[in-house]
């Protein structure tokens, strides 16, 4: 997976979202931007993890990522394998099974998409092993697993957070029905009470942090909207349409599923989770369709691969013969190849050009062309929350400026600029005005006094003070 992520970045891919995450770390660690805003982001897995490695890990830059959702994806692979050994299939079986399910296209796209792509697959992975064996075994750890799987995905990624709120109407599927029939308020309560304890403890942090108790939301708008623009996803706007599409990706990339549930047809535990989580991800998908956060389809049915995963672990004895479960993996695989070639997304079409070796230009080339400019220059303004992927190709976030700053806001009511470099957001862009367009809203067009224009982009322009031109 590591050797994939750099093989895929030489050709000129970039995940969305991850430069601006391991940006916005290095602004955070150098103190540029304070600690609070990384605490107050959303979503806050991804960031506080950006941020603690690269704290340890200063010398590997992006690298040190990288590792760790690789690290992260071979832990789930590993545990995939242990758990097809205990379910007595012999080595070489298992190492087959593995490996069908560790490079299913749909799987690799979504590690390689990045940290939060990853955090999404491990939370459907605890989700899955909590659903299939809560209503065979009563046990707290897999009522634990479920409720830990909620808060994992709710707070990894936008589409996790709408996969978590789809998976609630279906644990009703897979609660003990003895207690559901009793008490099902209890049940709930039970299950779900990890997550709201942490979407509440989260609004209180912003309300202490930030003054705002629902501060992330504009901010996560923001992260989405941007994900969204450089993505390229696009949805049918009719939503049935949207859920027919969902329902035949799951069983195209899983048809292990339908197997599944055939031969489990008496065993309702096993069906019913089933069906509990294949019927999650079509929901999931619908929803995060309707409300703009969907991600690419490829990647929106990456959770389907983790899925198929579930289903051969708990696979029921004496059912099917072992060569016979390869076999439908097998079609999963060229199912999800299918999927990966047919997704029209231009996120998705640069990454399948960079994977089979074909050099691409930069998706982000303004961006670098931006960073290098600023790379051996100081005192640098620019809203830098808003540069995140600058700061990253950057490298370091040393000599730079937020304008956040206390300087800065003092400066901007004077209308006056006394920084050597000042870089500025095109107001028409995707993402519109940022905070150094704000604090001078006619820089953008016109320029300062005493300022040279030296960058000219269509999202960014960058001015150099006139006594501080190296040109």
């Amino acid at each position: 997976m590591l050797a994939l992520s750099l093989f895929l970045r030489a050709h000129g891919y970039a995940a969305v979202g991850e430069r601006d995450l391991w940006g916005r770390a290095l602004l955070v660690n150098a103190g540029v931007v304070p600690f609070e805003t990384a605490a107050t982001a959303f979503p806050p897995l991804p960031q506080m993890v950006a941020v603690s490695v690269n704290w340890l890990l200063p010398g590997l830059g992006p690298l040190a990522l990288s590792l760790l959702v690789a690290l992260l994806a071979a832990w789930l692979v590993t545990t995939w394998f242990v758990m097809l050994r205990k379910a007595k299939f012999g080595l070489a079986a298992s190492l087959a099974v593995t490996a069908l399910l560790a490079f299913n296209p749909i799987f690799v796209r979504a590690v390689t998409e990045g940290t939060g792509g990853v955090l999404v697959l491990l939370g459907v992975w605890l989700l899955a092993l909590g659903i299939f064996n809560l209503r065979r075994s009563y046990r707290v750890n897999d009522i634990m697993l479920v409720s830990i799987a909620l808060v994992v995905l709710a707070f990894s990624h936008p589409f996790g957070a709408v996969l978590a709120i789809a998976s609630i109407p279906f644990l009703a599927l897979v609660a003990p029905p003895d207690l559901l029939e009793r008490s099902p308020i209890s049940v709930f309560l039970v299950l779900l009470f990890p997550l709201a304890f942490s979407v509440l403890s989260f609004i209180f942090v912003n309300w202490i942090l930030a003054g705002d108790a629902f501060h992330f939301l504009a901010r996560a708008a923001a992260n989405v909207a941007s994900m969204s623009d450089r993505s390229g996803a696009v949805f049918p706007p009719n939503m049935l349409v949207v859920a027919a599409l969902a329902a035949a990706g799951t069983l195209v990339a899983a048809p292990i599923t339908i197997v599944m549930a055939m031969q489990a047809r008496t065993l309702q535990p096993l069906l019913l989770a089933t069906i509990g989580l294949c019927a999650m991800l079509v929901s999931a998908i619908v929803f995060a369709a309707l409300l703009g956060v969907a991600p690419p389809l490829a990647l929106a049915l990456g959770p389907a691969a983790v899925i198929a995963a579930a289903c051969t672990v708990y696979w029921p004895d004496s059912r099917l013969h072992r060569r016979a479960i390869m076999l439908w993996l097998v079609a999963g695989f060229f199912g999800a190849t299918v999927i990966l070639v047919g997704d029209a997304s231009p996120q998705t079409r640069q990454w399948l050009s960079a994977a089979l070796g074909a050099e691409q230009g930069r998706m982000e080339e303004e961006n670098a062309l931006l960073a290098r400019l600023l790379a051996d220059s100081r005192d640098i303004l620019l809203d830098a929350e808003a540069a995140g992927a600058v700061v990253a190709m950057r490298g370091s976030a040393d000599g730079l400026l937020s304008a956040d700053a206390f300087a800065v806001r003092i400066a901007s009511t004077r209308r006056e600029m006394t920084w050597p470099v000042v870089v500025v957001r095109n107001a028409a862009s995707a993402l519109g005005m940022d905070k150094v367009g704000r604090a001078f809203p006619e820089l953008f067009e016109k320029g300062a006094p005493g300022y040279r224009m030296v960058f000219d982009g269509p999202t960014w322009r960058a001015y150099r003070a006139i006594g501080e031109d190296r040109s």
